[in-house]
């Protein structure tokens, strides 16, 4: 037999509000929290009274209320039961969105830059805002099976409002529960810095031109009639990054400015950092035994851009004297000029991309959206030396 349901009630007699009416309201308000089932038996008539220390009949007006709604029923009419109308009340439970970890939180964040928690915080922040809860979720291994990963799908997404994806773990292999993901129909998805070939996912990636457009102006106010862009090779299969298409934006833009741009391609990016600096360091001489080379060199992060200001350091070039650099990302503390973007938009749209479609559009209605990027001059673009 259910056990008895008894109620967790306040009611304050100086409100206007009669206190009958207060009680309805606190019993509604627990059965909305704790979902009993229909049929469970709820506390007598008597004993309420009793225990708020009221007059029976104020508690009999409250549950006569009940019962006309059929929130509560009379059983074998006598004894009073939740009733079939409860369910009404049942809380609907906050919307959630999946966020898609690609490993453990603990080991995750151990990797996280300050713009990756930039970009996470204002995920978790704005999608508090808007009532909306976040279920993190880990992959399962890459070398989980097709039966595997649909079992973790329907475990973990399904009662979400839609799923926010960091991309593969890998850029070098196929990574199947990716793969899966990417072409899951009926839930909305979007993905954060990149795009993939299946047209079910939405997308946030940063929008290079507002930036580059700057840079080229203050290269070209400086003397700067040539910039090398240093592309560094990304592998994609299902997955493009946005960093993958900076370097071709760049050149596209270059020549508007009165700029010619010039392509050094690094084929070493996911090498060890010895091999990288070895092929790096040949390119720059390549670069710079030529008669008039380019005195700026752009990067396609400030990561990778820092390589080269070490390379160059090596090599007994100044900077900005000799060269200018620029990366992207402007996370080097003020020392390399840079363009980027706000992660604290870029998280907020990630969540508003997925509320608009739960809201006003169907589960595989796909949006786009780009954040606007800014450039950081910082310290080292200077006037090109002749």
């Amino acid at each position: 037999m259910n056990k008895t349901f008894s109620w967790q009630i306040k009611f304050d007699p100086s409100l206007p509000t009669p206190v009958w009416s207060q009680i309805v309201s606190e019993i509604s308000r627990n059965i909305s929290r704790f979902r009993p089932d229909p049929g469970t038996p709820v506390i007598s008539e008597r004993q309420l009274a009793e225990t708020l220390k009221l007059h029976r009949n104020t508690v009999r007006q409250a549950y006569a209320e009940l019962l006309e709604k059929q929130i509560f029923a009379y059983r074998n009419c006598r004894s009073i039961v939740i009733g079939p109308e409860a369910k009404q009340l049942f809380r609907k439970p906050f919307p959630m969105i999946s966020l898609i970890m690609h490993q453990k939180a603990t080991e995750l964040f151990k990797e996280f830059t300050k713009q990756s928690f930039e970009i996470f915080g204002s995920l978790l922040d704005h999608a508090s805002l808007l009532g909306i809860s976040t279920n993190i979720v880990v992959q399962p291994p890459i070398n989980a099976s097709k039966e595997e990963i649909n079992f973790w799908i329907e475990k973990n997404l399904m009662r979400s409002i839609g799923i926010i994806n960091f991309g593969p773990r890998t850029y070098r292999n196929i990574d199947p529960v990716f793969e899966e993901l990417s072409h899951l129909s009926g839930i909305p998805q979007v993905l954060v810095q990149g795009n993939t070939k299946d047209n079910l996912v939405s997308s946030v990636v940063d929008d290079c031109i507002p930036g580059f457009r700057k840079m080229l102006s203050a290269l070209r106010d400086h003397g700067h009639r040539k910039l090398a862009i240093c592309d560094w090779k990304f592998a994609s299969h299902m997955f493009y990054s946005s960093a993958a298409k900076r370097g071709s934006v760049l050149y596209a833009l270059a020549p508007e400015y009165g700029i010619t741009p010039e392509v050094i391609s690094i084929e070493s990016f996911h090498c060890e950092k010895d091999q990288l600096s070895r092929e790096l360091s040949c390119k720059l001489d390549m670069l710079f035994s030529r008669h008039s080379p380019p005195r700026a060199i752009w990067s396609q992060n400030d990561y990778t851009g820092m390589f080269i200001y070490d390379c160059l350091k090596r090599k007994g070039f100044s900077i900005p004297e000799d060269v200018s650099l620029i990366g992207y990302d402007n996370d080097t503390d003020g020392l390399l000029a840079s363009v980027s973007y706000s992660r604290t938009d870029l998280g907020k749209e990630l969540v508003e991309v997925i509320w608009n479609i739960y809201n006003n559009g169907k589960p595989n209605t796909v949006i786009h959206r780009g954040i606007p990027a800014e450039f950081y001059p910082n310290k080292t673009i200077g006037e090109c030396k002749k």
